[in-house]
């Protein structure tokens, strides 16, 4: 796998979390990633920001972001292998998290798949999911096309 991969997955996932934090920050309730490597649809990892409010004793009032992955399994006690919580004002310092977080995730997955979701804060419109790839570049990504029926 060549250095360049593995750049410009690295450079997809920050363009694609910045965009993430920024939404949760302002209109978003949740956003979610998940990168897929090349070599195996078996090789992905989630990233979710969802706003939260703030924990029981913080008097600040103030919305939080929660970032994690789906990786949890409650039943026997395994957390998250993400599971970060700051407020909405330390955006900048979760966005670093997050993304150092996911660039060790991604370092053997070569070119990246990605696939982009999200939620509107007032749950009134349907907001479109994305797909791309990180050796078109996130400009490239593009909404999914939906088809009714089955």
């Amino acid at each position: 796998m060549s250095n360049n991969k593995h750049a410009n997955a690295c450079a997809f996932l920050r363009s694609a979390v910045q965009d993430m934090v920024a939404g949760v920050t302002n209109h978003l309730s949740s956003a979610r990633l998940r990168l897929t490597g090349e070599k195996s649809s078996y090789q992905f990892v989630w990233i979710m920001l969802d706003r939260v409010s703030a924990p029981a004793g913080d008097t600040t009032g103030e919305t939080y972001i929660w970032a994690h992955t789906n990786d949890a399994d409650f039943m026997v006690g395994y957390p998250p292998s993400l599971c970060i919580s700051l407020p909405v004002s330390r955006a900048a310092e979760l966005l670093e998290q997050v993304v150092a977080f996911a660039e060790k995730e991604i370092t053997n997955y070569g070119k990246v798949e990605a696939l982009m979701q999200a939620d509107h804060i007032d749950r009134s419109q349907h907001l479109p999911h994305y797909v791309g790839d990180s050796e078109s570049g996130y400009q490239a990504a593009h909404p999914v096309v939906e088809h009714d029926g089955f």
